[in-house]
């Protein structure tokens, strides 16, 4: 079994729903690979080339079309495993995205939102890029900054909320890399509105080593205290509890000069090779996709979700078009 989305937090709980597994099943031992995240989807890959013995891998919504289209996801039984009704349209509908198949059984999906720290003598979070912008610089001073800044593997996504935000209501909400006039987000002065923005919250508000940073670097800068704001996934939450540090709370993804927000919205989930066999397949993902974890390093994707850290994924949520959905900010911010 092996893990794509890898951090500390993850993998034990990942270990401690495998304890649990191999209880219920005499005999079956798991041996889990935890890659490192920035080189974990290149790690699965290499394994699925070569066709080495893998029973369950971690897929993400970047990869799924690529695995499969490869030849590399075998489809899963659905109608014999009687949870699949248990899921929410939203889960049913991802876990058949690709060739209308069900490849993979997605275990939730992932929000950003704006973490700030509340001992940076900050009155209310910001609620436009532009606030950010001036809010990190009056935070930037010595060695603190204002922003964790992610510069590295996935940082172009922050510069794709940006440039959608500025873009607006102008944006296609069904193709999100288009306009309604089917024109590209890129191709407009708000685009680049938005990127002079962003270079400009690197250069002056952010770590000049967090042009490299990834998921890892940017959120340490952020409990460490190095720096006062940081855009993540929900499941940072738990990191940032873990840390000791007290003094911070969540806000809205700031809105552009339009006055909307983009939320990009992720999902992964598990999946089999075709090379694993029949039985190690059912025995693999049917008893560990029957019992979700409570404490799951992301929302689950199940009816049953209570978790009061993390966006639900039910019937009711918001129903999300492709990898990327629009909202209209009228959130007040606490």
């Amino acid at each position: 079994m092996i893990e794509s989305l890898t951090s500390p937090q993850r993998t034990k709980l990942i270990k401690s729903l495998i304890e649990g597994f191999e209880q219920e099943n005499p005999g079956v031992t798991v041996e889990l690979v935890s890659p490192p995240l920035d080189s974990a989807d290149q790690k699965i890959t290499q394994i699925l080339q070569t066709k080495k013995d893998l029973d369950v891998l971690e897929v993400r919504d970047h990869t799924a079309k690529s695995f499969s289209n490869n030849g590399w996801l075998a489809e899963l039984p659905t109608t014999e495993w009687e949870g699949w009704s248990d899921l929410t349209e939203l889960a049913r509908k991802k876990a058949v995205e690709v060739g209308g198949k069900a490849y993979l059984i997605p275990y939730g999906f992932y929000q950003r939102t704006l973490f700030y720290r509340t001992d940076r003598g900050m009155t209310r979070p910001p609620a436009t890029w532009q606030e950010l912008y001036e809010e990190a610089r009056k935070q930037t001073t010595g060695d603190r900054y204002g922003y964790s800044f992610r510069g590295g593997k996935g940082g172009a996504d922050y510069a794709v909320m940006m440039i959608s935000a500025y873009n607006g209501e102008a944006l296609d909400p069904e193709k999100s890399f288009f306009l309604k006039d089917k024109r590209t987000i890129f191709s407009t002065p708000e685009a680049a509105q938005a990127l002079d923005l962003f270079v400009k919250i690197y250069r002056e508000a952010s770590p000049p080593d967090s042009v490299a940073w990834g998921f890892p670097e940017m959120v340490q800068g952020f409990t460490s205290g190095v720096t006062g704001m940081l855009i993540q996934d929900p499941e940072v939450i738990k990191t940032v509890e873990e840390s000791g540090l007290t003094n911070w709370a969540t806000a809205p993804i700031p809105k552009g000069p339009t006055g909307y927000a983009f939320q990009p919205v992720g999902y992964a989930g598990w999946a089999s090779p075709p090379s694993a066999s029949t039985r190690r397949r059912r025995s693999s993902w049917c008893s560990t996709c029957r019992r979700p974890s409570r404490a799951s390093p992301s929302p689950r994707a199940t009816r049953s979700s209570r978790s009061r850290s993390r966006p639900r994924t039910t019937r009711s949520s918001r129903k999300a078009r492709g990898r990327r959905t629009w909202r209209r900010s009228r959130t007040r911010n606490k």
